[in-house]
């Protein structure tokens, strides 16, 4: 794989894989969106600018909350190289940490992973296991 190919797969990932992340972006780019609309009027318009610019700052705080995905893309490689090296039954005791942790970034990260390598239902019957909290399901 190339080195361009990497990254553009890791921007995805990072970006894309993680909707929280995705949702930042959205909500960031929408924000200014709809303030170059608000500007081309001409007119006093800086009452109206208030939810264009609370748009981009909630969208800028949800992304760099998420670090901007830096955290999915490095679960994503490790976890790929991981499944990469061990054995279809070993897949279970690696995913137990990750299924359990409360971090988004870094289950959403190991879910991309296995949902790539053909893990995916292993991964699902991780959950299963897991303790029952409310988190933000994987898709």
């Amino acid at each position: 794989m190339s080195k361009l190919t990497k990254a553009l797969k890791n921007v995805y990932i990072g970006s894309i894989g993680n909707r929280v992340n995705l949702a930042g972006i959205a909500s960031f780019v929408g924000g200014m969106c709809y303030a170059s609309y608000l500007s081309n009027g001409g007119q006093d318009i800086y009452p109206e600018m208030l939810v264009p610019v609370m748009l981009m700052g909630g969208g800028a705080l949800v992304s760099t909350f998420t670090f901007f995905g830096t955290e999915t893309v490095e679960h994503y490689n490790r976890t790929k190289e991981k499944f990469e090296k061990c054995s279809e039954k070993n897949v279970s005791n690696y995913l137990a940490p990750f299924v359990n942790n409360d971090a988004y970034c870094t289950r959403q990260g190991a879910y991309l992973a296995a949902k790539e390598t053909g893990y995916k239902e292993k991964f699902r019957e991780a959950q299963k296991k897991a303790t029952k909290r409310f988190r933000i399901p994987n898709l």
